[in-house]
């Protein structure tokens, strides 16, 4: 198979991280509980939040199973492994032990049940568990989630490589026919709707976390998947372009409209929000294909940093918004003022540390080529 890379993938996984970061800056604005919030709530910022929460993670996902398919084509399974606790399990290690913990120290400090100095807090944190205590990976969450799908998907992945399940066949077969065949990747999504989420809500720390473990694996095996389709699934992406859109619009209308009336039972809601997930995953996949997939120097540098900008931002987003909590400024220009002075110090804090090469491995890069 001939090496291409497919830079709208990049690219996808580049401004998926940036909205991350425009996600967290708007929940210390929004009405909804986080580690501490603004003197002040943005009521509108609450709908566009709304927008994004529906895909942003999903499509983190499904990208990170696309880039295992192509690290893949060159490693076997014990190699895959290796790099992948070495990438993933080096950083959430450092993250526990370093980068989140100024986070809890000011959240401590907010509610009121910090110890006198965030030495001692860090200390006598070892005694209990989060919130009160230590152990707690926030918004590194992702890490562990992706480091245990890959360990577990890795072995299935090269098999159906080397000998295409059925199912893999006959999917590609109907997407070469029918590009909306696309939305069968909806069926085991709408599974983990309908029998999990009910009795194991969603958590992010493991314990009882099935839901989130089967929704968001599934996202990640399609993202292989779709990869393993290769010019199947592009040139479905593609067909569906224009329509892609209307589509995804609509489908977000009903959402908000069920959301705010209710005038759908359970597994109906089920079967929207699902639906809309995929709709504007495929959309962003086929604008994406059509207009990005081209390098640039911007491109190279920016996917080679967007791991630690993420390891990075929310403990340095908490420190300035703890600052600013009770400025009393206009919120929006709070807002503004917090999204760029995180965006910024981020992305200096970064340029520094990325020349270091003693601290590459533990931020998440790659050792430097001599």
């Amino acid at each position: 198979m001939e090496k291409t890379r497919r830079y709208e993938i990049d690219w996808i996984r580049v401004l998926a991280f940036d909205l991350l970061i425009f996600y967290h800056v708007g929940m210390f604005f929004v009405p909804w509980d986080w580690h501490i919030k603004n003197n002040e709530s943005i009521e509108w910022l609450k709908y566009p939040m709304f927008f994004l929460s529906q895909w942003r993670i999903p499509l983190l996902f499904l990208v990170s199973g696309m880039g295992t398919f192509y690290a893949l084509r060159s490693k076997n399974v014990k190699e895959f492994a290796k790099e992948r606790l070495y990438r993933l399990g080096l950083p959430l290690l450092v993250g526990i032990l370093l980068i989140t913990r100024p986070q809890i120290y000011i959240e401590h400090i907010d509610k009121g049940i910090a110890e006198a100095s965030f030495w001692k807090d860090y200390v006598l944190s070892f005694q209990h568990l989060y919130p009160e205590g230590f152990f707690a990976f926030n918004h590194l969450w992702f890490l562990p989630y992706l480091l245990i799908m890959s360990l577990i998907s890795a072995p299935f992945f090269l098999s159906w490589k080397k000998n295409p399940r059925t199912w893999l066949l006959s999917w590609k077969f109907w997407v070469e026919r029918n590009p909306y065949a696309l939305y069968l990747a909806a069926l085991p999504v709408l599974v983990f709707e309908w029998i999990l989420k009910p009795y194991f809500p969603v958590n992010y720390a493991f314990k009882d976390d099935w839901y989130s473990m089967g929704f968001y694996g599934t996202m990640y095996v399609a993202g292989f998947v779709f990869c393993w389709m290769d010019s199947s699934f592009w040139s479905a992406i593609a067909k569906m372009r224009k329509a892609s859109l209307p589509l995804a619009l609509l489908l977000f209308s009903l959402l908000s409209i069920d959301r705010s009336k209710d005038f759908l039972p359970f597994w109906g809601d089920a079967v929207l929000h699902v639906l809309n997930l995929w709709a504007w995953i495929f959309c962003l996949l086929a604008w994406a294909a059509h207009y990005l997939n081209r390098d640039s120097a911007f491109l190279k540098y920016r996917n080679e940093v967007v791991y630690p900008y993420y390891l990075f931002h929310q403990t340095i987003l908490i420190l300035l918004a703890f600052c600013m909590q009770a400025w009393k400024i206009d919120p929006l220009v709070k807002f503004a003022f917090l999204l760029a002075s995180t965006f910024g110090l981020t992305a200096l804090l970064v340029h520094l540390l990325k020349g270091i090469p003693f601290i590459r491995p533990f931020i998440g890069l790659k050792k430097k080529r001599d």
